[in-house]
């Protein structure tokens, strides 16, 4: 069963400004199904990184719906996730194998207003502990922008934009145009 299918909107979403419809609905999806028993496992076990885990399913949401904002996702763009998934240190095995074939599955086309809902419900104000991590995400967005060609869409620059936005990430970061 696809994140979107758990969710009955099939392919009638789009992503819109803000953090990433995609984002929101992969972690709201792991949250409520993989996330529980998670946090169950860290109660027996402790030490679990469940926050670390949390961040970097959110994370992957924002970067699969950037690459859709050019209008397409190419393979360059989709080996580009595979390996940040691949070498995201703060996930399991199990977990990356999961975020990888939800990569197969295409964003919705249309959101209407589930939109505000699913935002309202996911904090990305906490998605990284310091600048340097801050621009070391920045920095990733924009190598899987210019994986295609060099130029870059002024949807994916406002689609960065307002993930600085969200993500409370100072504009300053960004690199000069």
């Amino acid at each position: 069963m696809g994140i979107f299918n758990f969710f009955g909107v099939g392919n009638a979403v789009s992503a819109t400004g803000g953090v990433a419809v995609g984002a929101s609905l992969t972690y709201l999806f792991h949250h409520f199904t993989t996330g529980k028993q998670l946090k169950s496992l860290e109660e027996r076990l402790g030490e679990t990184p469940i926050d670390a885990q949390e961040r970097a399913i959110k994370k992957i949401g924002i970067l699969k719906t950037l690459t859709y904002k050019d209008g397409e996702f190419s393979t360059k763009e989709q080996l580009f996730l595979y390996r940040y998934i691949l070498n995201c240190p703060d996930l399991p095995t199990d977990l990356k194998v999961e975020l990888a074939l939800q990569l197969q599955e295409p964003l919705p086309n249309m959101l209407g207003n589930i939109w505000e809902k699913v935002r309202d419900l996911v904090d990305f104000s906490n998605l990284f502990k310091n600048e340097e991590e801050m621009a070391g995400f920045i920095s990733t967005m924009f190598n899987l922008v210019k994986v295609d060609d060099e130029v870059l869409d002024d949807q994916e620059i406002a689609y960065i934009k307002s993930i600085c936005n969200d993500c409370k990430i100072p504009l300053r970061l960004l690199p000069p145009n």
